[in-house]
């Protein structure tokens, strides 16, 4: 059984290693042994996600920026179906370009100060914590509307910066078999314009919501100024221009 010498490894699989493994099973095919198969792979892929979120566990702000566009990813074989515009696979590039725009210092602040709002929640609610009361923590969101408001002045010649955030993630695309259970078309993917406005979109959907309102443009206003208030208006409006 292919888990069975998986677990008799005393080192953690590589490709090699599991392609080897494959060639194996496929000279015992039965009904059986590949029910078995897929169950092991779900199983690879379910770690593989977790390790991920681990890992998000110690930058907790990375965390809550994905949470912002996280509908977007494809669930598992949907990349097959042709309606998936988003991969996983442009998460490296995409903090790579958050970074950027932001500046280090910002993106540094900010992270810490998510570190803070996460250890006073678990602090608060104990063994009852779940990463959903951080994404529905009103300072959590405020957080990111204040990263994103910094970035909005980059936007000001909107296609020339769209462009050029396309360019940065497909250049720092992750491996494709990283995320190889979104579907085979995972393997040529990349990110085209439309997967980057609405990437964009959904970054900046607060703020389109708010600006909606009047309570709501009044806050925008009053924290982040009647200037950038008017530079998120105008990103804002792109959105609706492309549609």
């Amino acid at each position: 059984m292919l888990t069975a010498e998986a677990g008799r490894s005393p080192e953690p699989l590589s490709v090699e290693s599991i392609e080897a493994l494959v060639r194996r099973f496929k000279e015992n095919d039965s009904k059986e042994s590949l029910a078995r198969f897929h169950n092991y792979f779900d199983e690879c892929m379910r770690q593989h996600e977790k390790d991920i979120w681990d890992e998000a566990r110690k930058r907790p702000f990375d965390r809550l920026l994905v949470k912002r566009f996280s509908r977007l990813f494809p669930t598992k074989g949907e990349m097959d179906s042709g309606t998936a515009v988003i991969s996983r696979r442009i998460l490296p590039g995409f903090f790579l370009a958050v970074e950027m725009m932001a500046g280090k210092e910002l993106f540094d602040q900010c992270q810490s100060a998510c570190k803070g709002i996460v250890k006073a929640k678990k602090k608060q609610v104990g063994a009852d914590f779940h990463w959903r009361i951080i994404y529905e923590d009103e300072n959590a969101r405020e957080l990111v509307n204040d990263l994103f408001s910094v970035i909005s002045s980059h936007f000001a010649d909107f296609e020339k910066r769209a462009e050029w955030l396309r360019d940065l993630i497909n250049s720092h695309l992750a491996p494709p078999e990283n995320y190889a259970f979104e579907g085979e078309h995972v393997q040529g993917w990349s990110l085209g314009r439309d997967g980057t406005l609405a990437l964009l979109r959904e970054l900046f959907a607060p703020f389109e919501e708010m600006l909606a309102d009047t309570e709501g443009r009044r806050h925008i206003e009053e924290r982040y100024g009647l200037r950038a208030c008017r530079t998120i208006e105008e990103l804002v409006g792109n959105f609706k221009r492309e549609t």
